[in-house]
């Protein structure tokens, strides 16, 4: 098997790349084109587009979207400490390998192959490919628990993480998920809902083929402008690639749009597949309370349950979450560091703390579950 590195997803024909994937946005060759071809990755951003082809015989059997960088922004996988330690040893820790979908924390197949054969290859050769490419480390970023087994074997170290996530226990409607909740969080969630509807603001799903360049253009400035409001926000999107994805991939679009009567006042830009809704840009032109939960978490919902959508994957971080029926689950990444000791110290480190990611999650689901215990 021979191994080629592509510096743009331009040269894998789209057909040939969604062959592989498990039809995960985020990993899809429209949304890949969409950030190179927007400069979301490149030069500008520090992204530089490596992706990882295995062919047979020059058949492609195996394909990775991977990025060169000099930092560890957008990656949400926070190895910052990491950084810092090593600077501090006189061991560098970049340019580094990172196989990801790019400013997207959403779990998932990041070693897309034909064969289980062809994925443990290309799992074997990841830290070579690495070094041949000038990188002190390689990591793989939100990958799935059965690709986990497959870089275990070849040395990769792995970091645990945890994400709020809701799913669907066959619910009918909105009703039945809130006939779970205890009594009180069921209670919340009404009033909740009720004082945004008293403010006089009703919100409606909009698929992909619904959203004009007006609506894109709203979309965008929603997103810009929660960026700039946190300390920690950066705007790695533009104006183009929103236009883009919507162009090519309206069926996985679907924007919450919140309006008071019928201005647009709020909004939550999220895509889908068959079986998951994944939230991700959330923008508002007023403070309203509870906005945020009825356009980001209680409408996705409902619309999850009408439309049989079995997860709901609302992004990294928000505890808040939690008392809404989104439950802790767990993430992973993989990570390889070419100095053999402080790849030994930074694995030891990652036992210990998922030892205390299982701890924290058994708190959360045994002693502060929002739901009725059965």
């Amino acid at each position: 098997m021979d191994i080629q590195i592509a510096r743009s997803i331009r040269e894998v024909p789209d057909t040939t790349w969604d062959a592989l994937t498990d039809g995960n946005p985020f990993q899809s060759h429209a949304f890949l084109l969409a950030m190179e071809e927007n400069a979301c990755v490149g030069p500008e951003s520090g992204w530089y587009p490596a992706h990882i082809l295995l062919r047979e015989e020059g058949d492609l059997v195996a394909a990775a979207s991977a990025y060169v960088k000099t930092h560890s922004m957008g990656e949400y996988v926070y190895d910052f400490s990491w950084a810092r330690a090593a600077e501090q040893h006189g061991i560098p820790y970049y340019p580094k390998l990172v196989v990801a979908s790019p400013f997207s924390p959403v779990a998932g197949a990041r070693l897309h192959a034909k064969t289980a054969q062809a994925r443990n290859e290309l799992a074997k050769r990841l830290p070579d490919i690495a070094k041949k490419l000038g990188c002190v480390g390689a990591h793989v970023l939100f990958l799935s628990s059965a690709e986990r087994d497959s870089v275990i074997e070849h040395g990769a170290m792995i970091r645990e993480g945890f994400q709020y996530q809701w799913h669907n226990q066959d619910y009918q409607s909105f009703d039945d998920y809130l006939k779970d909740l205890r009594s009180r969080r069921r209670k919340e969630v009404r009033r909740e809902r009720r004082a945004v509807a008293q403010a006089g603001i009703h919100v409606k799903a909009l698929l992909g083929h619904e959203l004009t360049p007006d609506y894109v253009r709203e979309i965008f400035r929603l997103y810009e402008s929660t960026c700039q409001q946190y300390s920690w926000g950066r705007v790695y999107l533009n104006h183009a690639f929103f236009e883009q994805i919507v162009r090519t991939i309206p069926e996985n679009i679907v924007f919450f749009a919140a309006y008071r009567d019928e201005e647009l006042i709020a909004g939550a830009f999220c895509l889908r597949d068959e079986t998951k809704l994944f939230g991700r840009y959330w923008g508002s032109k007023e403070e309203i309370p509870n906005l945020h939960f009825e356009t980001s978490l209680y409408a996705p919902i409902e619309w999850a349950i009408r439309e049989g959508i079995q997860t709901i994957e609302p992004g990294a971080g928000g505890e808040h979450k939690f008392p809404r029926g989104f439950l802790p689950t767990k993430t992973y990444s993989a990570h390889w560091h070419f100095h053999s000791g402080f790849h030994d110290a930074l694995a030891e480190f990652c036992v210990r703390e998922a030892h205390a990611v299982d701890q924290h999650i058994e708190h959360l689901l045994n002693e502060e579950t929002p739901f009725q215990r059965k």
